[in-house]
């Protein structure tokens, strides 16, 4: 990679864009020693369109994944393809979907990779002790902060007349729970918020500004559902969660508690009270 000047430089621990030399970083803190020629390579050596290939990629053989389950439930369980909609509650079917969601790290940690990029750069990272307990804290209470916009999901099935009263749980529905929740915290927090956070919003907040980065990688977060209205409500939760990424020093123990949060509490919700 050819190394080039900028005349934009970037604090080495968070990589927030600085202007001019300073000895503190005013997003992180970090004291920062400069050189006396800054010469500087792309923190990402690749461009906005890379991105949305690769963006695509995974979401190609999460397609293709979440299809095979599908045919497997219709081929070897016997259910018809018009009633496929009812397995989407079925826990088992659930967990098997949450752990095709590895894909969003495995392919693009497979990219950054190949190119030698350092985990720190995608939030990777710790911070040290007692930032990580900060990151998390912090991450858990914007998490809670969050359910209300997300249980706008349920808004219509609970205006709806006749829709289904409150039920308490069985054991068994109990131990369902617990193991979504816990699939949750291992899996689909942590690879969506490397995934969105960590690669696409770093990636494309060098070329399109923090921002425009923001709102990019917040849009591909929501309209991932694959419906409009859950798209809207999802796009404002990833605003939520791009927001604590660049206030946490795009560090990602804050984001992934947050979304762990709000998606527990939702299936706690919905499994108690809706």
């Amino acid at each position: 990679m050819n190394e080039k000047q900028y005349p934009t430089r970037f604090c080495p621990y968070c990589t927030t864009p600085i202007t001019s030399p300073t000895k503190y970083c005013e997003i992180c803190g970090a004291e920062i020693v400069w050189s006396i020629k800054e010469i500087q390579a792309p923190l990402w050596p690749w461009t906005p369109i890379s991105t949305y290939i690769i963006t695509s990629i995974t979401y190609g053989v999460f397609l293709l994944l979440t299809i095979a389950i599908m045919f497997y439930y219709i081929f070897f369980w016997g259910i018809p393809l018009l009633a496929i909609t009812i397995i989407a509650f079925d826990p088992a079917f659930m967990i098997l979907l949450i752990l095709t969601e590895l894909v969003f790290i495995l392919i693009p940690w497979a990219y950054v990779t190949s190119l030698k990029v350092k985990p720190e750069k995608l939030g990777v990272t710790t911070g040290g002790g007692l930032t990580l307990a900060k990151d998390l804290f912090l991450g858990i209470v914007v998490g809670a902060v969050i359910v209300p916009v997300i249980l706008a999901l349920d808004l219509f099935e609970l205006l709806a007349p006749g829709g289904p009263p409150p039920s308490i749980p069985t054991p068994t529905d109990l131990f369902w729970v617990g193991v979504l929740c816990l699939s949750v915290i291992l899996v689909i927090a942590p690879a969506e918020e490397f995934f969105f956070r960590g690669f696409i919003q770093n990636s494309l907040d060098v070329h399109y500004g923090r921002i425009g980065g923001l709102i990019v990688s917040s849009i591909i977060f929501g309209f991932a559902h694959m419906n409009p209205l859950i798209g809207v409500i999802h796009t404002i939760g990833g605003i939520f969660l791009g927001l604590l990424f660049l206030w946490r020093g795009r560090r990602l123990a804050g984001p992934i508690a947050a979304h762990a949060t709000y998606d527990c509490l939702i299936i706690l919700l919905d499994a108690f009270f809706i």
